[in-house]
């Protein structure tokens, strides 16, 4: 499956408001840290 260098930037675009989302709320990081310390 070949990925198109825009659906890259679209998939990139929505990590990164995800994470940057994330961490903008504590609790978002705190069961990032639980589900890190379980696997």
């Amino acid at each position: 499956m070949h990925l198109n260098p825009v659906t890259l930037v679209i998939m990139a675009l929505i990590a990164w408001m995800a994470i940057s989302s994330l961490a903008n709320q504590s609790e978002g990081l705190l069961w990032l840290n639980l589900l890190w310390a379980q696997s």
